[in-house]
């Protein structure tokens, strides 16, 4: 009986493995798709940035920086993912989550606030997610890496602090396989992971 069940649990294991390989290897995206794909990832790095300035506006209400928060959120892959803010002196803060770093941005005391941004670009290829591949078994996950320039202006009064940032998105896509009667269609989501800060200058 003994043998009979190491053959079992090692049968069992080589398709585990089989059905692993499987899983992470790479797609090899045709030049159409690779656009698409990372025209999506910038997307929401796009969004992410356009309502960071939202939420930091002192045009804007609180009840709607509260709505931008609660949207923001929905970009990411959960609600553990965290982001990189630089202080004053150029220097990297630990990692927040990403719920307490745009509720810190809301009440940010300055008069004014502007955050700008520009040079938004894919920095690595798509490859599998070893990372998301194990954390769910049987589904097919990417990641990447998007990149952006972010300029921040704070006035209060007479006093101006204005800082110039690089962020780095990692960025998750979940293949999806969409039936419609007997028809298969591939479809991706795209999700924000977490967000590294490097200075490049800072002004008062």
């Amino acid at each position: 009986m003994d043998i009979l069940r190491n053959i079992s649990l090692l049968l069992l294991l080589l398709v585990s493995m089989q059905g692993n390989a499987q899983r992470t290897q790479r797609i090899e995206f045709d030049a159409k798709q690779k656009a698409f794909l990372e025209g999506q990832a910038l997307a929401r790095v796009r969004t992410f940035q356009e309502n960071c300035a939202k939420v930091g506006s002192k045009s804007n209400s609180k009840s709607e920086k509260e709505l931008t928060i609660k949207e923001t959120l929905r970009l990411f892959v959960d609600n553990k993912r965290t982001i990189q803010v630089t202080n004053s002196d150029g220097t990297v803060q630990p990692p927040k989550k990403i719920n307490i770093y745009l509720t810190r941005l809301m009440l940010l005391g300055y008069k004014e606030i502007e955050i700008t941004s520009s040079d938004f670009h894919i920095s690595t290829d798509l490859k599998p997610s070893a990372t998301m591949n194990a954390k769910f078994p049987g589904e097919d996950w990417y990641e990447g890496v998007c990149s952006v320039i972010q300029h921040f202006r704070g006035k209060r009064f007479e006093y101006e602090f204005v800082d110039t940032v690089k962020r780095e998105f990692t960025v998750y896509l979940r293949k999806v396989e969409i039936y419609e009667g007997a028809d298969k269609n591939t479809s991706w989501q795209v999700f924000i992971g977490d967000i590294q800060a490097h200075t490049i200058s800072i002004g008062f």
